[in-house]
């Protein structure tokens, strides 16, 4: 995963679609894939 700031972080892929929605998975709002800074649900 690329951030802002030009670094980076390494997930596994269930934690990746977990955090993403992928998969069945809910996602997770806010998070790390959401980049909302107004809104307090990330939507």
């Amino acid at each position: 995963m690329g951030m802002f700031g030009g670094q980076t972080e390494y997930m596994k892929f269930r934690t990746y679609y977990q955090e993403a929605g992928i998969g069945g998975f809910r996602g997770v709002r806010p998070g790390r894939f959401w980049c909302v800074p107004d809104s307090l649900t990330g939507e």
